[in-house]
C-alpha cells in the first residue's frame, strides 16, 4: 500500500484539504461581514457627528442644531435649534441668532469678514474650543459659493 503522506488513501487527504478550505471561507466571509457591519456603523456615525446645518439663500438665513452649550459673545447657547441671518437693516457687520422659529431673539452680534482660498458648495459654521475644559464657540459661518464669511468678535469672557 502506498502511503500519502500520512493519509491511508488519497481521498482522506482530499476530505482534509476540503474541510480546512471550508473553515477557511467559512473565516473570511465572517471577517467581510465585520468589516462591512463596522463601515456601516462609522458612516453612521459621521452623519451623526456633522450639526444639521441649512442656508435659506433668498434671506441668508443659517439654521442650526446645536446639541451642547455653545457659547456665542456674551451668550451662551442651551443645546437646541437656532437661526442666524445679518440684521433687519441689511447691515453686514451685526447679526441676529434666535430661536429656529424665530420666536425668541437670543441677541444681536458683531462679525468681521474673514476670506477663505476655496468656496464652498454648501454653508459651514465652524465652532473651535480653546481649552480641553471650555465650551466650544461659534467661530465663523461660510455661505455656498462664497469665499468671503464672517468671523464672530469675541471680547471679554462669555457669561456662563
Amino acid at each position: 500500500m502506498t502511503s500519502y503522506r500520512g493519509y491511508n488513501s488519497p481521498h482522506d487527504s482530499l476530505d482534509i484539504y476540503w474541510e480546512t478550505n471550508c473553515a477557511k471561507e467559512k473565516e473570511d466571509k465572517m471577517r467581510h461581514k465585520l468589516a462591512a457591519i463596522a463601515f456601516g456603523i462609522a458612516l453612521i456615525a459621521l452623519f451623526a457627528a456633522v450639526p444639521a446645518v441649512r442656508a435659506d439663500t433668498a434671506n441668508e438665513k443659517i439654521v442650526f442644531t446645536v446639541t451642547v452649550l455653545v457659547n456665542v459673545p456674551g451668550q451662551v447657547l442651551a443645546p437646541g435649534k437656532y437661526e442666524m441671518k445679518f440684521a433687519e437693516d441689511g447691515d453686514y457687520k451685526v447679526v441676529q441668532i434666535s430661536t429656529a422659529d424665530g420666536a425668541r431673539p437670543v441677541g444681536l452680534f458683531e462679525v468681521i469678514p474673514v476670506e477663505r482660498s476655496r468656496d464652498l458648495s454648501q454653508v459651514e459654521v465652524e465652532f473651535t474650543q480653546t481649552g480641553a475644559r471650555e465650551r466650544p464657540r461659534l467661530n465663523e459661518f461660510f455661505y455656498p459659493g462664497d469665499k468671503t464669511g464672517y468671523q464672530f468678535e469675541y471680547r471679554g469672557t462669555p457669561r456662563t
